[in-house]
This record gives C-alpha cells, structure tokens and sequence, in this order.
C-alpha cells in the first residue's frame, strides 16, 4: 500500500501492521485483489465524473497540526488555512497580573471572522463536531476590529478564580471560520484542546484545520473531506495526495 495512504489511515495502518496467520493472509490477498478492481473503477467512474462536473466542484482541504499556544507555547500564533502565503486569522495569548486567556481575530480582509455566539458576540463558539458552520451563522468582522474571546481565567484578590467563554477546558472542539480567497468568502473549522492549570497557566492546541473550496458553501465541523472507503481506494490506485478529497 502507499506509505500516504497508510499514514493517512492510522487503523488501517494498525490492522495491516499486525501480525497474521495463514488463514488471514489468504483473505487478505483476496482483499487486495478485490481493492484493486475497486480502486481501478472508482478512478474510471471518478474521471467520468470529473468530465461532467462543473470546475468549481466542492472538495474540502483539511491540515492536520500540533501548535501550541499558551503558557509552555507561542504567545501568537497566525493561521494560513488555504496555504497561499497570507494569515486569515491571529490567536493572541494574554498575561497579566490576574487574568490569563487566548484570543482570535480574522486579518487580511472584512470577510475575515470566527463564529460567537449570537447573544455573545465578543465569544468564540467552541462547536462539537457535525454542526454546519456557514453564511446563516454570526462572526466577527475584521473590518471592525473585533477580537473574540475564545477562554478567559481570572484571580480575584481572595484567590478565587473565575472562567469566561465558551472554550474554557475542552478537547477536540472546533472554531468556526470564515475567511477570504480571491474576494470570495470560504468556510472553515480550527479544531482545538485547551485547558487551564492551578494559577495562571493556560495550554491551547491547535490540532488541526479544513476549508471549504466552494465560496459561500457551508462545512461540517469535524468534515476532514475523506471516508475509510476512499482512502482504501486511493491506496490501491497510489493517490500520493489524501489530505484534499472531492465530495
């Protein structure tokens, strides 16, 4: 199989990695055989597709990460998320006497934002994965140069410490994006761990990242644009580019 394709498929990877008897090598190799005519017709039926569908075909471009931002990390931190040289977006880690946090902003254009809430427009949402993030939801505007909360911790003078926004002690959840590529607006998620220590101490990590190639389309948080099934086929047919699949 094709190492990107195996890298790309972790439990794939775990399964044909693992030690096996006869019996399984057998049905194994009748996998393979069975993949490969899958994989030689999904590719025929794919460019019979391809000649029939228009040229701004949706497909969703996904970036796996570890950046982290924080206490033990970057105090800022610009994202490229279509990877054309310019920032979309600026996370800005903050220190004081009392109050540690993190925060973002869209950079480059008055389409640049990230979605809050709509009765907390100064907070990020910190989104579970499924949900759509697209035009009939609310964002930040660069243009008025809005900063958004994404978590926030305070230490009175009692040592009593309080929490705001929505982010704070999470795993995997996502920031939603919206963003500007040759004077369109696109979607996208930031996917995102991020928890508070005993004082001021703050650790984010930046997991993460996908963009919705169709302007003014809709992405589900969590989409990373490919299914088992198809980075099976793309293995088979040594598809050396698994991160960016057509839906």
């Amino acid at each position: 199989m094709d190492n990107a394709a195996v890298q790309f498929c972790p439990l794939l990877q775990k399964f044909m990695s693992r030690p096996q008897s006869r019996s399984e090598r057998s049905l194994n190799s009748k996998l393979e055989r069975s993949l490969a005519t899958y994989a030689i017709a999904a590719g025929a039926a794919g460019m019979g597709l391809l000649a029939l569908a228009p040229s701004a075909a949706a497909e969703v471009v996904y970036t796996p990460a570890h950046v982290r931002i924080g206490t033990d990390g970057l105090q800022t931190y610009s994202l490229d998320v279509n990877h054309d040289g310019v920032p979309d977006f600026y996370f800005l880690h903050t220190h004081a006497t009392n109050n540690i946090g993190l925060y973002v902003n869209g950079v480059g254009s008055g389409e640049a934002g990230v979605q809050v809430g709509k009765e907390f427009p100064s907070q990020a949402n910190a989104r579970k994965a499924g949900g759509a993030i697209g035009p009939e939801k609310h964002f930040t505007s660069y243009a008025a140069g809005q900063f958004a909360e994404m978590a926030r911790k305070h230490i009175n003078s009692s040592n009593v410490a309080y929490y705001f926004g929505s982010w704070v002690n999470v795993k995997g959840r996502y920031l939603g994006l919206r963003f500007n590529i040759g004077g369109e607006t696109h979607y996208g998620w930031a996917r995102f761990n991020l928890h508070f220590d005993n004082g001021l101490a703050m650790h984010a990590t930046l997991t993460g990242y996908a963009y919705e190639t169709k302007a003014d389309k809709a992405i589900v948080a969590g989409d990373e644009g490919a299914g088992a099934l198809a980075c099976l086929a793309l293995g088979r047919a040594g598809n050396k580019q698994p991160v960016a699949a057509g839906r």
